[in-house]
C-alpha cells in the first residue's frame, strides 16, 4: 500500500473516512434536491433565498459552538449525533416534499436545524483525525480525508442534480 494511502490500514481511519466522506456526499446531495423542492413548490427564488439563509446562517452561527462541544464531548457520540440530527431533518423535509406539504417557515426550521447539526460534525471529526492514526501516517490522513471530502462533497451535488432530473426533489 503507497505512503499516501496507509493511513487506511488502521480500522478507526477507515471508520471515520467511511463515515465523512458518506456524510460529505449526502450534505452535497440534499441542498440541490432541497432547493428544487422549494422552487417546484412556490417557484419563488426569494423563498428558496430564505430557506438557503436559514442553513447557511445557522451553520456560521453554530460552527464555534461545534467546536466546543467537539472539544468538551466524546467526539464519537457527537458524530453520530449529528449525523442523526441532519438525517432526520433531511427525511422530515422529503416526507414533506412528498406529500406535497410544503410550509417555507417549517423549510426553514429544518434546514436551521441541518445547518446547526452540521456544524457539530465537521469539529468533531477534524478532532478525532488525529486519533485514529499513529503521528506518522497523520499528514497522509489528513490528505485523504480532505481529498474525499471534497470529492464526496462536488459528487453529491451532481448526483443531486441527476436524482431530482430522474426521481424528483423528494
Amino acid at each position: 500500500m503507497s505512503a499516501a494511502l496507509a493511513p487506511l490500514r488502521h480500522r478507526p481511519f477507515r471508520h471515520l473516512f467511511t463515515g465523512t466522506t458518506a456524510n460529505l456526499l449526502g450534505n452535497g446531495v440534499a441542498p440541490i434536491a432541497l432547493a428544487f423542492a422549494v422552487l417546484d413548490a412556490t417557484g419563488s427564488v426569494g423563498s428558496l433565498g430564505l430557506v438557503v439563509g436559514a442553513r447557511s446562517l445557522t451553520g456560521i452561527l453554530f460552527l464555534l459552538y461545534g467546536g466546543v462541544l467537539a472539544d468538551r464531548l466524546p467526539r464519537g457520540p457527537l458524530l453520530v449525533g449529528s449525523s442523526l440530527v441532519s438525517s432526520a431533518s433531511q427525511a422530515v423535509t422529503a416526507a414533506l416534499v412528498l406529500a406535497h406539504s410544503a410550509a417555507i417557515p417549517l423549510f426553514m426550521l429544518l434546514a436551521a436545524v441541518n445547518g446547526a447539526s452540521s456544524s457539530c460534525y465537521q469539529p468533531a471529526a477534524q478532532a478525532l483525525l488525529p486519533q485514529t492514526v499513529p503521528t506518522e501516517s497523520r499528514r497522509a490522513a489528513l490528505a485523504l480525508s480532505r481529498i474525499a471530502g471534497n470529492t464526496a462533497t462536488i459528487a453529491g451535488a451532481s448526483l443531486g442534480g441527476v436524482l431530482v432530473a430522474a426521481i424528483g426533489p423528494g
